[in-house]
């Protein structure tokens, strides 16, 4: 077990995952059992979450979800109707430079891509629409992380898992945010373990810290051309942010 991590929150995800999937009993006991908890303990979550309007009693001495969820599941919908919103102004960016584009949202302590533009390259970089991965990684992080306190950044890198700092070191990320709060764009050139160079610049959204940011393998941004996507880069970000506000 992570010991970043709190035990019974997890058992607490947990039991809200099997009853999201259960083909079979979700009494009290039949999830203690599915979730390694003991009985006093998952009556305990249960109580809880039946409090909190997230799980109610089905007539079989079980639970299922409640609609207490819905909210929750509304703000991620946010997520999928900001990037569609956002979708042209990144795919005009995209065509313009044929380089690949993204839109990247943080959520806690990752990063989600919300919107993509892809090169029309044949070998072009793709990304995985959807995928997360830590926040403290790269420019799109730097920039999704520029407007924290420094306190509020220190928690940040301390709540990350050590297995996640393998590419990465806790002074480059401070030195990437500090370098957003002073340009208000981030620049990840010939650092990537993977041979992709990178460009991001910060937006707000009404729910979220967001980055727009550039990709490409390492030497297709070349010195003469970074001014141009700089500035292309701020202006797109300047006109989603727009946009944003009327979601």
């Amino acid at each position: 077990m992570n010991k970043q991590t709190v035990p019974s929150l997890e058992k607490a995800i947990r039991i809200l995952n099997t009853i999201a999937t259960a083909t079979g009993e979700t009494t009290s006991s039949a999830l203690a059992r599915k979730v390694d908890a003991s009985q006093p303990t998952a009556y305990r979550i249960l109580k809880t979450l039946e409090a909190a309007d997230w799980i109610k009693p089905n007539p079989n001495n079980g639970y299922s979800l409640s609609l207490g969820l819905l909210p929750i599941l509304h703000h991620l919908d946010n997520f999928d109707r900001y990037g569609r919103a956002s979708q042209t102004l990144i795919d005009n960016l995209s065509r313009e430079l044929d380089l690949t584009v993204k839109l990247t949202i943080r959520q806690g302590n990752e990063q989600v891509i919300v919107s993509i533009g892809e090169s029309r390259r044949p070998f072009g970089v793709s990304v995985p629409l959807g995928g997360r991965f830590p926040v403290v990684w790269g420019s799109p992080g730097a920039c999704l992380l520029s407007s924290l306190s420094d306190n509020e950044l220190e928690n940040v890198i301390k709540a990350i898992p050590k297995d996640n700092w393998k590419h990465e070191t806790p002074e480059f990320v401070r030195c990437r945010v500090k370098a957003v709060q002073e340009k208000n764009i981030s620049e990840s050139l010939g650092e990537h373990y993977l041979g992709l160079d990178t460009l991001s610049a910060p937006l707000l959204t009404p729910i979220a810290r967001a980055a727009l940011t550039i990709v490409g393998f390492r030497g297709e941004m070349s010195p003469e051309s970074l001014p141009q996507l700089r500035k292309r880069l701020v202006k797109t970000a300047q006109e989603i942010e727009r946009t944003l506000e009327f979601i």
